[in-house]
């Protein structure tokens, strides 16, 4: 069977690439969906550990194109898919609370974050914020969606990074401790 557009698009993050040949990964996954990327993650590096973080509750979109999550029974019927999807990998952990609630739960230094959470300006903005000082030095701290379209996102990887990201499609990430990594 092929795979499915999400899937494909699960497969196009470019910033994950930056980790391919690190050994014993531990990251964190923030908006994990059906839990593709999640398993494109695992599938294409050594991870230890990923922290699949999704509260799987409705929210407004960013914007009138982007993704969101219109009803509860809709949040719901996705973390069944995602469970399902990521059943059997005892290196994936789902946290099915609030980046803002799982960031107190882990308590170790991470080797990256990717962010693919809520694209709403306030909140991409508190997720970086949050989660950038859990990120080790040289690690990597990335998210998704950075297009046209999508200006919350757009505007809080610039207020928080200047230029010191790179990008690419969709993705766009910065190394820690790395100027205009």
């Amino acid at each position: 069977m092929g795979k499915s557009r999400e899937q494909l698009i699960a497969d196009d993050r470019p910033a994950i690439d930056t980790l391919i040949g690190k050994k014993d990964l531990v990251g964190v996954e923030i908006g994990t969906d059906k839990g593709y990327h999640a398993l494109n993650m695992v599938g294409r590096l050594n991870i230890k550990k990923l922290y699949a973080v999704d509260p799987y509750i409705s929210y407004p979109a960013s914007n009138s194109n982007s993704f969101e999550i219109e009803n509860e029974d809709k949040a719901m019927k996705l973390r069944e898919e995602s469970a399902k999807n990521l059943s059997g990998y005892d290196n994936i952990e789902m946290l099915l609370v609030t980046s803002e609630k799982a960031v107190s739960y882990i308590n170790i230094p991470l080797d990256f974050v990717y962010i693919d959470g809520d694209h709403r300006y306030e909140m991409v903005l508190k997720d970086i914020q949050l989660w950038y000082p859990r990120v080790k030095n040289g690690g990597l701290i990335a998210g998704h969606d950075f297009k046209i379209g999508e200006s919350g996102v757009i505007r809080a990887v610039f207020q928080f990074f200047g230029d010191s990201f790179k990008k690419d499609g969709w993705d766009w990430w910065h190394l820690k401790g790395e100027i205009n990594g």
